[in-house]
């Protein structure tokens, strides 16, 4: 896994895929996550896609913003994000992202459309409100969060060694860190501007989602102009992590030439 100075900030990053052709897809984690979190769809995706995720500020091995958690928003890491790009000489790009990273994907598309040549949105949507029992939970009990995120993040029907396994990997940032995430999710709205978007995109759901429920995918699929909807039974919010070889699908699918 290489590091790269992104506006002199230490990141980490992870690559597959070489020199294949077409745009490169990048892969956005979601809140408390990081790169980690995209290892089996690059493993899949990185066959015929040159693939990269990046760990966002402050989660995984790349080095917090210097303001710290104060510095944390959509559009703070939209710009990360961008930056990121820049350093990589990425010209263009699938932006691909989960959750809060479905909401820094649309806002880059919206910002700089000439660079996002297409959009996958995994377990996300046009506003990301968060349940109080969320912030009460990081500040109160962070030492077992993940077990949380195993019960809430993941379908019923999904085994709870399995759950317990994966959702370790969705907790890959200090407790200040993870609530200032859900901090800026709670805050960020898009619906009125997602119509605005020519960007191809896919919307992929997860029937059994609690945390973004996926009524709210298929309200984002129906205004977001020429999005296609993938919706997965069996699926919770971690859709990419139970559903692996089936989100990797959809997203070849929906991938530019």
């Amino acid at each position: 896994m290489p590091f790269l100075l992104v506006n002199g900030l230490k990141t980490r990053y992870r690559e597959t895929g070489g020199a294949c052709a077409g745009p490169p897809l990048l892969l956005v984690h979601g809140a408390a996550g990081s790169s980690v979190t995209w290892l089996g769809l690059m493993r899949q995706l990185g066959r015929t896609r040159r693939c990269l995720a990046v760990d966002l500020p402050g989660h995984g091995q790349t080095a917090m913003l210097g303001e710290g958690a104060a510095a944390v928003s959509i559009a703070a890491y939209r710009d990360f994000v961008d930056a990121f790009a820049n350093a990589l000489r990425l010209e263009r790009v699938m932006l691909v992202g989960h959750s809060m990273g479905g909401a820094v994907a649309i806002e880059a598309a919206l910002a700089w459309p000439g660079r996002v040549a297409a959009l996958g949105l995994v377990g996300t949507a046009a506003r990301l409100p968060v349940s109080p029992a969320i912030f009460d939970a990081i500040d109160r009990h962070f030492a077992s969060f993940a077990e949380l995120m195993a019960q809430a993040g993941f379908s019923p029907t999904t085994p709870r060694e399995t759950a317990l396994r994966l959702a370790a990997l969705g907790v890959q940032a200090p407790q200040e860190v993870v609530r200032a995430d859900f901090a800026a999710c709670n805050v960020w709205d898009a619906r009125e501007r997602v119509a605005a978007l020519r960007t191809p995109a896919v919307v992929v759901v997860g029937e059994d989602d609690v945390l973004t429920p996926a009524k709210w995918g298929r309200w984002l699929a129906v205004h977001l102009p020429g999005a296609t909807l993938v919706a997965l039974p069996h699926a919770g919010h971690l859709v990419h992590l139970e559903r692996t070889a089936e989100v990797a699908r959809a997203l070849a699918t929906a991938a530019p030439g």
